[in-house]
């Protein structure tokens, strides 16, 4: 509570009084990253005082009203801890409209930040003054005709917050003259009222701490007026038709850094380069008055945020930070740190340059051809407008797009725009590149243009939460890895009219459940639909001859599948780790490559349809009959008891690969040998019997070792010594001989 610092004055109703705070600041921080520093000010009661606020310091201010007391927030940003102790002055005007005094409370926010100033009892400490507008005191010198007043001087004026009044004895005040008040230090603020026609030259040479002018629209300026005044933040003037710096100095240069605002009142016209060096300038407001802007006017305002036009103006028009002349539509400036939200007006052709880092949307007309160079920043969330225009937004934060107006058939590319969720085309797109949308993974959304005739490779790859697309029915191929990796995409209407689909297409697409293919030909391609662990329906069309490598490996919800006749390869992995629980194959396949149901624990039996040449099923088991009788596949799933065919000459190491669920294996007598590690996994097995003894010769066959767990080459004469050999390799199960 620092409203002890305040000086008790007698306010009077009507009057303008000012609260002059100034606070020495340094920051605390070895690296400062834009932190805010806020002062309250809480004024109350609300009755007493009607409070507005002038900026007299850096800083964004903001009221709020509540029913028993008035709140102004001030806040800036923390100087760099180089700069070391740096004064910043806020001036808070309050106008009583009943008698009393009201209390005022203080108090600044920011950990980092040591504020000292006159009052030593605190490092907090603030320097505060109330005071009334100075009005009086000045010197003054009659004109040469006797008919008007010329200020001269500050002569006995006291304070810091001066206005100049328009007459003095009864005369009307003209003119400020001369070097009036150059050199003063003490002058915060200067108003000058309406009326007086003329301000000299150097007026307010070296005010160095001046910080607010207003300049009234009826004068005429003299050389340098404000030159030297180096605190000056805030500016209202009349630069009748000249350059701003010609009030500070000759050149650019002249102009503060410190100069935020500027207010201008009366001007007409504003001439070329009107605002040149005032690169610091982020806030201008133009007057009702101001008929005639040059198209060069507010270039070099390169920190211009705020740009504000009297809305009796009948001759210019504001839109988005983009100045207009009413009657051609021609641009005469623009905001060039625009924020918001920015919609150009139809029939324009191209549009200025500018920082504009700050547009969250921006909606361009179908007439707009071009952006100029000098556009920096652009990375809306939002973007309506022709294609031509897209390749100047940066795509960092783009979540909606519509083009309105393509250029040629070709869509623009999109990969990486990771936040994008929604886009739409124009009918006159025939084609998306390959990878448009690569790495979209927030897209949720997108309207194919109905012309389109192919969906190149990779288009939608890794676009995680697209659900759903329709695809057009002009579509005649998907290419290779068109929508992988899209995991929540549900399903997929493929239309009819599509005759080729690349490998991986929808590979990874985990939330896909059923999918309808059309005829596409000779061979489903590889990966086709691997990693679709949600599938559990698919159709393989009719006319495939071939399935490749992997084309449904790890679809664990496929429990099922037609393999038609006309199918002749089935290549590697191309159903492992499905859910498959019975396969018939067709009497057309001649070929299963190793580990093409591999994996499949729910895959308990094989069929095979008559006719085959190649194949055949006994107990569930697959057979390759081609030549000699060999076991091609045990399902993985396979259970209880299993017997081999008759006519098995060996077991190899992987027929028996995953078969954890088989507890007794019958061999037939024709056996001749075991694999090494040929029921390695078998691991419920307890019971392996030969089917038949064998003859008195000694026969050479592969066994267990017990040490090593490996085959080896031995003799023996009947099943008992199988028994034995297994026995030493299982220690804790049981086998038996001859059954």
């Amino acid at each position: 509570d620092t409203s002890s610092l305040v000086q008790s004055i007698d306010m009077k109703i009507g009057k303008e009084y000012y609260m002059v705070i100034t606070a020495g600041i340094k920051s605390l921080l070895t690296e400062n990253n834009g932190e805010m520093l806020s002062l309250s000010i809480n004024v109350s009661p609300l009755s007493v005082i009607d409070g507005t606020l002038e900026e007299a310091g850096s800083g964004n201010f903001n009221e709020t009203k509540t029913d028993t007391e008035k709140n102004i927030s001030v806040s800036f940003k923390v100087p760099d801890a180089s700069e070391g102790n740096k004064e910043i002055t806020f001036i808070v005007k309050i106008t009583p409209v009943s008698l009393g005094s009201p209390a005022v409370k203080l108090d600044f926010s920011g950990e980092e930040i040591s504020i000292k100033g006159e009052m030593k009892s605190s490092e907090r400490s603030l320097l505060i003054n109330g005071i009334e507008k100075t009005t009086t005191g000045y010197e003054y010198t009659l004109s040469g005709d006797g008919s008007y007043y010329i200020v001269t001087d500050l002569g006995q004026a006291k304070g810091s917050i001066f206005l100049i009044p328009s007459t003095y004895n009864d005369k009307p005040v003209k003119e400020i003259g001369d070097n009036a008040f150059r050199g003063l230090k003490n002058i915060k603020s200067i108003e000058i009222s309406e009326g007086i026609e003329r301000i000299g030259s150097y007026a307010f040479q070296n005010c160095t701490s001046l910080l607010t002018v207003s300049l009234p629209s009826t004068a005429t300026l003299g050389s340098y007026v404000l030159s030297g005044c180096t605190s000056v933040n805030t500016l209202t003037v009349n630069l009748g038709g000249k350059q701003l710096k010609s009030i500070f100095g000759s050149s650019n240069s002249s102009i503060p850094t410190a100069l935020k605002t500027v207010t201008l009142v009366g001007d007409t016209t504003l001439c070329a380069n009107a605002f040149a060096g005032g690169t610091k300038v982020e806030s201008i407001s133009l007057p009702a008055t101001l008929t005639a802007v040059d198209t060069s006017a507010l270039s070099g305002c390169t920190s211009l945020a705020k740009l504000t036009l009297d809305s009796q103006n009948q001759s210019l028009l504001l839109q988005c930070g983009i100045l207009y002349e009413r009657s051609t539509n021609t641009v005469l400036g623009h905001v060039a740190k625009f924020s918001g939200e920015m919609t150009y007006p139809s029939g324009l052709t191209s549009i200025p340059g500018g920082d504009m880092s700050g547009v969250t949307k921006i909606t361009v007309p179908s007439t707009v051809v071009s952006f100029s160079s000098s556009v920096s920043g652009l990375a809306p969330k939002e973007f309506t407008g022709p294609q031509s225009i897209f390749s100047s937004i940066a795509k960092t934060n783009l979540t909606h797009v519509t083009i309105n107006v393509a250029s040629g058939n070709t869509a623009p590319s999109f990969s990486g725009a990771t936040k994008l969720v929604s886009v739409s085309f124009p009918s006159s797109i025939t084609v998306i590149p390959s990878s448009a949308f690569s790495g979209c993974e927030s897209l949720t959304s997108v309207t194919l243009p109905t012309s389109l005739t192919y969906i190149y490779s990779s288009t939608f790859k890794n676009c995680k939460s697209l659900t759903k697309i329709t695809i057009p029915d002009t579509v005649t191929a998907i290419y290779g890895s068109a929508f992988e990796g899209c995991e929540s995409l549900t399903s997929v209407n493929i239309p009819s009219g599509v005759t080729s689909i690349g490998g991986s297409a929808f590979s990874g697409c985990k939330s896909l459940v059923s999918v309808t293919l059309p005829a596409i030909g000779h061979t489903l391609p590889a990966n086709l639909f691997s990693g679709c662990e949600s599938l559990t329906s698919v159709n393989i069309p009719d006319g495939i001859q071939y399935i490749n490598e992997s084309v449904f490996s790890g679809c664990k919800s496929l429990t099922s599948i037609t393999i038609p006749d006309g199918v002749t390869y089935i290549a590697s992995n191309a159903f492992n780790n499905t859910g498959l629980k019975t396969v018939n194959i067709p009497s057309s396949v001649t070929t299963i490559a190793s580990y093409a149901f591999a994996n499949c624990n729910s895959l308990t039996a094989f069929t095979v349809s008559d006719g085959n040449s190649s194949y055949a099923a006994s107990g569930g088991i697959l057979y390759d009959t081609y030549n000699t009788v060999k076991i091609s596949i045990i399902p993985s799933g396979i259970s209880g008891k299993v017997t081999v065919l008759s006519g098995i000459t060996g077991i190899n190491q992987s027929d028996f690969y995953g078969c954890t669920k088989i507890t007794e294996i019958i061999l037939p007598s024709t056996l001749e040998y075991i694999a090494p590690g040929a029921f390695t996994s078998c691991t419920a097995l307890n019971s392996v019997k030969v089917a038949k003894s064998y003859g008195g010769t000694e026969e050479k066959c592969m066994t267990y070792n017990s040490s090593k767990r490996q085959m080896g080459f031995v003799t023996w004469k009947d099943s008992y010594e199988l028994a034995r050999l297994l026995k030493n390799t299982y220690p804790d199960r049981y086998f038996f001989g001859t059954p």
